[in-house]
């Protein structure tokens, strides 16, 4: 581990990060159980990649970043119309064929077609970082 402390000095700063990541992910998720569960994630990965953490990194950051693009994608998932959603879950999640996807919809596939056009587009949308942001 390339650290400036000890391990343990790294799971105490871990520790003391607990409040302020729950904050963070109950202001992300709306939901204190969802929250919960994205802190525990982010724990758990954060405990066992903790050989990858560079001392220069900040340390909360590290452990949320991917945590917070998941949960962005999740959000997005969440606010599409049901149809869109269960057409994207069932060709880009599931990694069903168009015309298996159509069949399980009991659509046409040009209509499955159009809403995963109508779903990607609006993701797209919903994900892009803010305009004149940087990343």
């Amino acid at each position: 581990m390339n650290t400036n402390g000890t391990s343990e000095n790294v799971h105490d700063r871990i520790v003391a990060l607990l409040p302020r990541l729950r904050r963070f992910a109950r202001n992300l998720t709306r939901n204190p159980h969802d929250a919960d569960d994205v802190v525990q994630i982010a724990l758990e990965r954060a405990l066992l990649k903790l050989d990858q953490w560079r001392s220069d990194a900040r340390l909360d950051s590290w452990m949320l970043d991917r945590e917070v693009e998941r949960l962005s994608v999740q959000s997005a998932m969440a606010r599409l119309p049901e149809e869109q959603r269960t057409a994207v879950s069932l060709v880009l999640v599931e990694g069903l064929p168009y015309k298996e996807a159509a069949e399980v919809l009991e659509i046409p596939i040009g209509t499955l077609t159009s809403r995963l056009a109508r779903a990607r587009q609006a993701l797209q949308g919903m994900l892009e970082p803010a305009q004149g942001s940087s990343r």
